[in-house]
């Protein structure tokens, strides 16, 4: 199980437990998995993030300017926007 927190300078967004983080970075698309190696990247601009759960799956747009950090079974996205999408 991994930890996935969003962030901005100001406050914590949300925090929720997954079992798989899907990411588009400057250097493409990538997946984080429980044991994956420390990584800090640049997010693409408007880009979309998945957090994968046991039941179902949340996804996220996160504004220009924001990075992800993993490191012991924790990722971190630091943003200044970011927008949950509703699926119907």
């Amino acid at each position: 199980m991994l930890k996935c927190v969003l962030v901005s300078i100001a406050q914590k967004l949300t925090e929720e437990n997954v079992t798989e983080i899907y990411l588009e970075s400057t250097l493409g698309h990538f997946g984080v998995l429980p044991q994956h190696l420390p990584i800090i990247v640049k997010l693409k601009d408007d880009s979309l993030i998945r957090l994968k759960r046991e039941i179902g799956e949340l996804k996220f747009h996160v504004g220009p300017h924001s990075f992800f950090k993993f490191k012991d079974g924790q990722g971190m996205v630091l943003t200044d926007d970011f927008q949950k999408v509703l699926e119907y």
